[in-house]
């Protein structure tokens, strides 16, 4: 017997999830952190299906007030119906030291590269940091969601005058 049942994004896990959940008569948790999930909640089927998760019984958290704010808004619940449990990271388990082979000048920034994650800010304040430490150079691993975003966050760098030292 199960006490509950908890999916991992609510298309197409939580749809699944929830006819389980109805079948076994437990309570439903739906944790969202899908980084398309602007673009899904373009998809009037796909807000329908989403509009299911919420209820008696059914809680949907989202990992970050970015992606809570694409459900409240994108399906016109009310914010308190979306809990934000943010991603933990244990920092106790991270000490800082200095290692003696890395280079002061290079900062280095890791996820995918789309808007939620404040990509163009950073860009932007990179610029204003380069004024203070014009060696500084930026290293990004990762990829926009599309090729276009790729291009746009390029040509963003190239405006700002700095991709001399922007790595992609």
């Amino acid at each position: 017997s199960f006490d509950l049942i908890h999916a991992h994004g609510g298309l197409p896990d939580g749809l699944a999830a929830a006819r389980l959940a109805d079948r076994l008569r437990v309570p439903l948790v739906v944790t969202e952190h899908d980084s398309l999930l602007r673009e899904r909640m373009a998809d009037p089927r796909a807000v329908a299906a989403y509009r299911g998760l919420f209820g008696p019984g059914r809680r949907v958290l989202a990992v970050s007030g970015a992606l809570a704010d694409v459900l409240v808004r994108g399906l016109g619940v009310p914010a308190a119906s979306v809990t934000i449990v943010p991603n933990a990271v244990p920092i106790a388990l991270f000490r800082a030291t200095a290692a003696p082979d890395r280079d002061p000048m290079e900062l280095l920034w890791v996820g995918a590269r789309k808007a939620s994650k404040g990509t163009d800010t950073l860009l932007r304040a990179f610029r204003l940091a380069r004024l203070e430490r014009p060696g500084l150079r930026l290293r990004l691993i990762g990829r926009g969601p599309t090729a276009d975003e790729e291009g746009r966050l390029r040509a963003l760098v190239a405006e700002l005058g700095v991709a001399d030292a922007v790595a992609f």
